[in-house]
C-alpha cells in the first residue's frame, strides 16, 4: 500500500492516483488532449449512488459510452505499478445506471474484500473511431536507457489491445534524439509529440502513457503515471548511449557507401541475412562467441567458398559482418554480390544487385529469406518469371537473357555429380577432418597440458576452418536443391506434402544422434559409446558457456520410450516423375528426376554432416580454453569476453601469460557488451537514421510441414527443461543441432524466435515430420512463448496463441 500517493517532482508537477495525474495534467498542459472524465472515491460511492450518477451525467452528459477505471491509491506509484491489478470495463452505456453501477461494483471488488474508502475510480468518456491505440514508456523498461518505447495495434479497433494482450501489435524504439522528420510515418510522429508533451509537463520523469488516436486527430491520453522500474535500473546512463550512437555512425556510414570491387550503389545492414549472425551467436553476443564466428566464417570462408563454386571472385578483404558497438550485421550487398555468377558483365551486374537493395528496402520481411525471395543464385524452374516480375523494370531482357545463361552454366556444374564435382569435393573434405578427429583423443584438452595453450587453440581454429570452407559449400548445395523443389512445387510438379516426404526420408547425422539417445535409454548403447560419438554438439555452438551433451549427467532422463526410427523410403510416382522430367528438360539441366533427388538428398546430409564435423574442432577449442582459463584462474564467464585477438597478443608475448592485462581486457570487454545490450538496433539498417529508430522486428515465420497441432507451450533455454515435453509446443530462442536431443521428448511442434526456411531446425523437423514456425520474431516468439497453449497450422501458414 503506497501511504503517499502523491508526489511532486521538481518543476512543481504532482503525480497522483490515475484520475488525480490526468487533473494534473488538464492544468499544466491544457493542449494536451484528455477524454472527458470524473472520478470519486469509494467512500463518495458507498455514501451516495445518486449523486455520484447524477454528477457522471452532468460532467459526461454528450457521451454514450464511457470507460470505468480503477485509480487505487497503491495503483501507478513510483514504486509499483500494480498494472492490471484491477479490473476496468469499456463501452460501458452512460444512460443504463444499473450498467453504469454495475460496473463501478467491479472496479471497487476488484480493490479487495476491505478497500480503502479513499481508493478512487475514474470514468472517461470512450474514444470514438479508434485508429489506433497503444502504450509508450518514455525510458527503456529493462535498463533506463534513453529510448521511447512504443507498443499500439491499428487493426482492432480497440482502446486496450495492448494492455490486454489481445493479438499481435507493431512495437518500436526511438531514441530520445530523434527528430520527427526523420519519420516516414505521420502517425508514429504524433505519438512523439504526444510523449514529449507529457515529458515536459511531469518534469521528464520517466512516464508510461496509454493513448488512443481517432480517425479525425490527434492521439489522446488515456492515462499517465511513473515508470516504477526506476529502482531496478543499473546500466548504461543515457549519455553513453547517446555517445555509442554517435560513435557507430561514421562505422554505419562505411558500411553503406559504395565500396570498390563490389558492384551497388549503397547497401542495407541486416542482423538476419545470408550466415543470420542472430541466430548463430546472437544480436548481441560477447567477444568471444563473435570473433570466432567471424574467423571461421564472415572474414573469408563466406567468400573463398562460394567463388570455388562458380559465384562472383570478391577482393580479398571483403568482410561479411559488420560490428555496430559489438552487434553483429551482414553487409546485403556484399552478400549480394557473393552471389552473382563469376563472369557476368559488371553492368548488369549493377543493375541487379541495385535492384535487390531496393527489392530488400521495399519489403524488409524479405531480409532473411534473399537466397529465396530475391537473389536468383541458381536456375531453377521459375527463375526467368522472377526475374521478369521482379527486376523486369532495371534489367532489359537482353541483360536477363545473358543473367540466365549464366545462371544456367552455374547450376549445370554444381548438379555434376562427379567426382570432380564441387559437391563430391567438399563432401571428401569433411570425411577427411572426420577421420583425423577419429584418429584422435575424445577429449584431447584432457591429454596434454600443451594442449590447451593459445597457439595450439588458434591451430585448432584452423582445422575448424578447414570444416567451415567445406560446410559452406555443401550448405550452398543444399540451398540449391531447396531452391529447385520449391519452383518445382510452385510449378505443380510436385505436391508440397510429397516434397515433406521425400524430406523425411532421408537419414541424416541428427538421425543417427537421435536413435543412439533411444539405444541409451533401452539399454542398447552405452553413454560412453554415445558421449564419444555425440559428446561434443552443444546448443551454443560458439558459446563457451553453453554446456556440451558430454556434461549434462540428465541427458537420458525422461527420453520418450519409442523405438528407434528408420524413415520410409520414398519414390518419386510416375507422373510426379514425368512431370519433374519435362521440367529439367525444359530448362536444360542435364539430369533426370533420379539424379535431382539423389543430389538434394546428398545435399542435405552432407550439410548436416559438415556442420556436425567442424563443430567438434570448435567445441574442443572452447573447452580447450576452458582449461587454459583454469590453470590462469579465468572462468567460462570471463573466457566469454575474451576475443580471439587477445589470444594472438599473448602468442605474439611469447605465451607469456600477465593475469592483470587478460583481466582488464576481459573487463573493459565486458563493460562494452553492458552496453551492447543497453544499446536498442533494428535489425534492418538502410540509413543512419535508423540507428535511432528501432522497429521490433514482426518476421514472417517459415513454416514446415503442412499438419495442424496443439499443445501445452514450454520454453527451453541451453540449460533444458525441468519438465516433460511430452506433447508440448517447444519455443527456442536460437535453435541449433544442440537441440536435438528434444525430438526424443515426444514434442507436437516446435517455434523459434530466429532462423530461416533452410536452417538446421527447419530441416530437422522436416525429417521428423514436426510442424514448426521457425523464425518468428520478437514480437509473435514473445506472445507464443508466454502462452499456455498454442497451435501451429502449417497447410494454414499460421502460429497462434490458443490459451
Amino acid at each position: 500500500m503506497n501511504d503517499n500517493p502523491t508526489e511532486t517532482v521538481d518543476d512543481g508537477f504532482t503525480f497522483g492516483t490515475k484520475a488525480g495525474t490526468l487533473s494534473a495534467l488538464r492544468t499544466y498542459a491544457p493542449h494536451i488532449k484528455v477524454p472527458d472524465f470524473d472520478y470519486f472515491t469509494v467512500a463518495d460511492w458507498e455514501r451516495s449512488r445518486t449523486v455520484v450518477l447524477d454528477r457522471l451525467r452532468l460532467v459526461l452528459k454528450d457521451r454514450a459510452t464511457v470507460a470505468v477505471r480503477s485509480s487505487a491509491l497503491d495503483e501507478d506509484g513510483g514504486s509499483m505499478s500494480m498494472a492490471g491489478a484491477y479490473d476496468s470495463a469499456l463501452d460501458v452505456c452512460l444512460g443504463d445506471d444499473s450498467d453504469v453501477s454495475a460496473a463501478i461494483d467491479r472496479v471497487i471488488s476488484s480493490y479487495g474484500p476491505s478497500p480503502s474508502p479513499a481508493n478512487e475510480v475514474l470514468v472517461q468518456s470512450m474514444v470514438r473511431d479508434v485508429e489506433a491505440a497503444g502504450v509508450i514508456f518514455s525510458r527503456d523498461l529493462s535498463t533506463g536507457a534513453p529510448y521511447y518505447a512504443i507498443a499500439y495495434d491499428d487493426e482492432s479497433k480497440r482502446t486496450d489491445a495492448v494492455t490486454g494482450g489481445f493479438g499481435a501489435h507493431k512495437a518500436l524504439y526511438l531514441h530520445h534524439s530523434v527528430t520527427e522528420h526523420a519519420l516516414r510515418s505521420t502517425r508514429v510522429q504524433s505519438m512523439l509529440r504526444l510523449v514529449r508533451a507529457v515529458e515536459h509537463a511531469t518534469g521528464c520523469v520517466p512516464i508510461d502513457i496509454e493513448f488512443a488516436i481517432p480517425t479525425d486527430g490527434e492521439p489522446v491520453l488515456l492515462q499517465a503515471r511513473r515508470m516504477p522500474t526506476v529502482s531496478k535500473w543499473n546500466g548504461v546512463g543515457g549519455q553513453r548511449i547517446t555517445e555509442i550512437l554517435s560513435e557507430i555512425e561514421p562505422v554505419t556510414e562505411r558500411w553503406l557507401e559504395p565500396k570498390p570491387g563490389i558492384v551497388g550503389r549503397r547497401s542495407i545492414l541486416g542482423n538476419m541475412t545470408d550466415w543470420n549472425p542472430a541466430e548463430m551467436i546472437g544480436m548481441a553476443p560477447r567477444a568471444l562467441a563473435f570473433s570466432v564466428y567471424q574467423r571461421l566464417v564472415t572474414k573469408e570462408v563466406w567468400r573463398s567458398s562460394r567463388g570455388s563454386m562458380g559465384y562472383r571472385q570478391l577482393p580479398a578483404n571483403t568482410e561479411l559482418m559488420a560490428s555496430l558497438a559489438g552487434r553483429p550485421y551482414i553487409d546485403i550487398r556484399a552478400s549480394l554480390n557473393s552471389f552473382l555468377p563469376r563472369d557476368l558483365d559488371d553492368g548488369i551486374a549493377e543493375r541487379l544487385v541495385d535492384a535487390e537493395i531496393q527489392r530488400v528496402d521495399a519489403h524488409p520481411e524479405l531480409h532473411d529469406r534473399i537466397e529465396f525471395e530475391v537473389a536468383p543464385t541458381v536456375l531453377d524452374f521459375t527463375t526467368p518469371l522472377q526475374l521478369s516480375t521482379n527486376y523486369g523494370h532495371a534489367l532489359r531482357k537482353d541483360d536477363r537473357d545473358l543473367l540466365l545463361v549464366f545462371l544456367h552454366g552455374l547450376t549445370r556444374a554444381m548438379l555434376d555429380p562427379a567426382a570432380g564435382g564441387t559437391l563430391a569435393r567438399a563432401e571428401q573434405m569433411i570425411r577427411n577432418l572426420a577421420a583425423e578427429q577419429s584418429a584422435g583423443p575424445h577429449k584431447p584438452w584432457l591429454s596434454s597440458e600443451n594442449w590447451a595453450r593459445p597457439r595450439t587453440l588458434l591451430g585448432v581454429l584452423d582445422t575448424a576452418q578447414r570444416g567451415t570452407f567445406a560446410f559452406a559449400i555443401l550448405a550452398r548445395h543444399g540451398f540449391c536443391a531447396e531452391a529447385i523443389l520449391r519452383s518445382a512445387v510452385a510449378r505443380g510438379a510436385v505436391a508440397p506434402e510429397r516434397v515433406e516426404q521425400f524430406k523425411k526420408s532421408i537419414r541424416t547425422i541428427a538421425g543417427d544422434l537421435t536413435n543412439s539417445l533411444f539405444d541409451v535409454a533401452r539399454g542398447r548403447c552405452t553413454p560412453e559409446d554415445f558421449f564419444h560419438l555425440f559428446g561434443h554438439v552443444r546448443p551454443g555452438s560458439y558459446d563457451i558457456l553453453s554446456r556440451r551433451l558430454d556434461d549434462r549427467s540428465d541427458l537420458f532422463n525422461s527420453a520418450a520410450s519409442a523405438e528407434t526410427s528408420t524413415p520410409e523410403p520414398f519414390e518419386a510416382s510416375a507422373g510426379e516423375t514425368a512431370a519433374l522430367n519435362r521440367l529439367l528438360a525444359e530448362a536444360n539441366l542435364g539430369i533426370d528426376t533420379r539424379t535431382l533427388l539423389e543430389y538434394a538428398q546428398r545435399g542435405i546430409i552432407g550439410r548436416e554432416f559438415g556442420k556436425f564435423v567442424f563443430t567438434r574442432n570448435l567445441s574442443d577449442f572452447l573447452e580447450g580454453l576452458a582449461a587454459w582459463g583454469e590453470l590462469h584462474g579465468f572462468d567460462r564467464e570471463n573466457l566469454s569476453h575474451l576475443s580471439i585477438e587477445a589470444l594472438s597478443d599473448l602468442i605474439e608475448q611469447n605465451g607469456h601469460v600477465d593475469r592483470s592485462a587478460i583481466a582488464a581486457r576481459i573487463e573493459i570487454a565486458r563493460s562494452s557488451w553492458n552496453e551492447t545490450h543497453a544499446l536498442r538496433l533494428s535489425y534492418l539498417i538502410r540509413s543512419i537514421d535508423e540507428l535511432y529508430i528501432v522497429p521490433v522486428h514482426r518476421s514472417l515465420p517459415n513454416f514446415v510441414g503442412t499438419r495442424r497441432v496443439e499443445g501445452p507451450v514450454v520454453v527451453i533455454t541451453n540449460d533444458g527443461p525441468s519438465v516433460s515435453l511430452h506433447g508440448s509446443i517447444v519455443c527456442i530462442e536460437n535453435a541449433d543441432p544442440g537441440f536435438d536431443w528434444i525430438f526424443t521428448r515426444g514434442i507436437v511442434g516446435l517455434v523459434t524466435q530466429f532462423g530461416g526456411a533452410n536452417s538446421h531446425m527447419a530441416i530437422r523437423c522436416a525429417e521428423f515430420g514436426i510442424p514448426a514456425a521457425i523464425g518468428c520474431g520478437e514480437l509473435l516468439f514473445h506472445d507464443i512463448a508466454n502462452a499456455r497453449k498454442a497451435e501451429i497450422d502449417g497447410a494454414l501458414s499460421s502460429v497462434r496463441v490458443v490459451a
